[in-house]
């Protein structure tokens, strides 16, 4: 059986650039704020809407 060829990729700078993996974000938003955020939106338009009733 004749030999396969390998070829070998170049080394490049052998994985030291990272893009971006050691940034932190600039504001952290967890799913329990992104429900207090839309029930205080809903509780305000709701608010909102008995006020101009009301007038």
């Amino acid at each position: 059986m004749p030999k396969e060829e390998k070829s070998y990729m170049p080394s490049g700078i052998g994985g030291l650039m990272r893009f971006g993996e050691e940034e932190e974000p600039l504001v952290k938003i967890t799913p329990k704020h992104v429900i207090y955020l839309i029930s205080s939106v809903v509780f305000i338009e709701i608010l909102i809407k008995v006020i101009t009733r009301l007038i």
